[in-house]
């Protein structure tokens, strides 16, 4: 049954016809004037800030659609009550310096047209955002979905590394003083805390759990061939997949029977091609994107160890996703990950040989196996939409009530 606070909340909306504005640094990918997002920012998600705003206007930028993305492999961001305004980049120093003033004036124009704020973190254009709501007496919710400091030291970027310390003494200030704020995870809430009201929220939607995943999980004998698989993209640093290029290295040099799979987006040649420089062709394979759903879905249920080798993570999708497939799961103990796994599993990022040493372990050791695919899928009940959307419903309740 409907919540009462929501129901009422619901209808007192439907008679004041309330905007909010979503900002972000997210790339939407533009193709014959449609705005699509590689998953982050579909409709289907976006559209959960309809059950609280009439219209969500999203303030963010763009890219045209080029060879390197799949339209196949994109899912689209329009919908009814969503609308978008595109804005330059600030976020390098010569883009900040071109741009600030024409994005600002950009985000007062936006912030005027609008009732409520909501800025996901770590992002600039977010962080004026906040400033330019403060002076305008704009009530704002900060999202805060990964670690500013090392998303900004690890992106590859020289001049992060100065600016990461910077960063996180800003967004440390700012989440501090935050009225309202929802963590991804209870590490980001203690790298930076809040005197506000807060909740822990994980954006990812696994849908219902179903039992029946995990007894054919568990009656599935390994593959002939042990499939290793990891969801990233590809061509972003933290994903760290050279890691996965060593541990190809390793089954290899030990003549362990299996292979590496990786399904995401990015440059598919240039990794194909060190895979081939090292000669590890029967060992490393690029699939490319899959849609998220069903194709995710049903490729998850073939692998037999699921693999995460992030530098940094607030609480990644993918690994979620995996638990609620049954998978056994060796991740690196980064941002909110270890609040997912247990520890036997985990390993520093750059410790190639105790990755290597857990997945042989897995995939060696049967009992060990099923009580980790037990383990981690009932773990991974706890991020079920429906316990997720009461906690959001409750907290968005609370957030616009705050206005009156």
């Amino acid at each position: 049954m409907e919540n009462l606070n929501l129901w009422w909340l619901k209808n007192f909306m439907n008679n004041k016809k309330y905007r909010a504005l979503l900002v972000h640094d997210h790339k939407f990918i533009i193709y014959q004037d449609q705005v699509y997002s590689k998953g982050n920012f579909s409709y289907e998600i976006l559209k959960r800030y309809l059950n609280y705003f009439n219209d969500l206007h999203i303030f963010s930028r763009k890219q045209i659609l080029d060879q390197s993305i799949d339209i196949k492999s994109l899912k689209s961001s329009q919908g009814n009550g969503i609308h978008f305004t595109f804005a330059p980049s600030i976020s390098s120093p010569i883009s900040r310096l071109k741009n600030i003033s024409f994005v600002r004036d950009q985000l007062v124009g936006a912030l005027k047209e609008t009732d409520y704020l909501i800025v996901r973190l770590p992002s600039e254009l977010g962080l004026l955002a906040i400033s330019v709501a403060k002076r305008l007496n704009k009530p704002f919710l900060i999202e805060l979905v990964g670690d500013p400091y090392l998303a900004v030291r690890l992106h590859g970027n020289k001049l992060g590394i100065p600016y990461a310390p910077i960063l996180k003494k800003k967004i440390k200030t700012i989440m501090r003083e935050s009225p309202f704020s929802i963590y991804v995870s209870k590490n980001l809430h203690d790298l930076y805390p809040t005197r506000g009201e807060y909740e822990f929220i994980s954006n990812v939607n696994i849908g219902e759990t179903n039992i029946d995943v995990v007894e054919r999980r568990l009656k599935k004998k390994v593959n002939k061939k042990a499939i290793i698989g990891m969801i990233a993209s590809i061509d972003n640093k933290y994903k760290n997949v050279k890691k996965l290029v060593e541990l190809a290295g390793l089954l290899k040099e030990n003549s362990i029977n299996a292979k590496i799979e990786v399904v995401g987006d990015g440059d598919i040649l240039y990794w194909k091609s060190i895979v081939s420089k090292e000669r590890l062709n029967d060992y490393l394979f690029f699939v490319g994107p899959l849609k998220s759903g069903k194709a995710i879905f049903d490729w998850l249920d073939n692998v037999d160890i699921y693999v995460q080798t992030s530098l940094t993570e607030g609480l990644p999708r993918s690994v979620i996703e995996a638990m609620s497939r049954g998978c056994p799961v060796v991740s690196s103990n980064v941002g909110g990950i270890p609040e997912l796994i247990d520890e036997e599993y985990l390993f520093d990022p750059q410790d190639t040989s105790r990755l290597y040493y857990k997945v042989v372990d897995l995939l060696e050791n049967n009992l060990e196996r099923e009580q980790t695919i037990i383990k981690n899928y009932e773990e991974a009940k706890k991020y079920n939409k429906k316990i997720l959307d009461g906690k959001r419903d409750a907290f968005f309740n609370k957030f616009i009530g705050s206005k009156f």
